[in-house]
């Protein structure tokens, strides 16, 4: 430093090291091409998202609750772009559940939110109307999860058919009277 300034000078041999490494890194091409490779890796990733998808056979319907042994983190799971048609997300899943021999016109899949009480909120339907959108566009988020319904005519889907939505949410009251507990929702 200089005397009554606040300007850094690097000394002339560190400045001759530093330049050397710089002139090392530049012309490292392999060095070079991994970090290159890292950064398109970080750039994709930004642009992805991915979704955990699963039978209908792994919720309880009429209480509106996953099962005692299924989890989520063991479904199936699908990479998608953000800049995604919910028509190709839709053709993904399909692909996906090949056994289901599911068709695109009828199928329906549901958004599944699992609450603090442990019960399902269906968010959302993704079906063949809503297949110009994006992904971006719908809002779903990354690790979303989606249960595959293969028909609207399934009896699991008429049972929650008119609670769907993001103003169905689940809650469930027990009132207590004299030690006796009743569930009323």
């Amino acid at each position: 430093k200089e005397a009554g300034s606040q300007k850094t000078f690097i000394p002339s041999y560190l400045k001759k090291e530093i330049d050397a490494r710089n002139a090392v890194l530049e012309n490292d091409d392999a060095r070079n091409a991994v970090l290159e490779n890292e950064r398109l890796v970080y750039t994709e990733a930004e642009n992805n998202i991915e979704v955990y998808v699963y039978e209908p056979n792994n919720i309880d319907f009429d209480n509106k609750v996953y099962k005692p042994d299924f989890q989520v983190t063991k479904s199936k799971k699908i990479r998608v772009r953000l800049d995604a048609k919910i028509g190709d997300l839709l053709h993904l899943i399909s692909k996906e559940f090949a056994e289901l021999n599911l068709k695109f016109e009828d199928m329906a899949i549901l958004e599944t939110v699992e609450l603090g009480n442990k019960h399902l909120h269906f968010k959302r339907e993704l079906n063949a109307s809503n297949k110009d959108a994006t992904v971006a566009e719908i809002g779903i988020e990354h690790f979303s999860n989606f249960v595959v319904i293969p028909s609207k005519t399934e009896e699991c889907y008429q049972a929650i058919g008119d609670k769907i939505g993001e103003d169905f949410v689940p809650i469930r009251i027990n009132a207590r009277n004299l030690g006796n507990e009743i569930r009323m929702l």
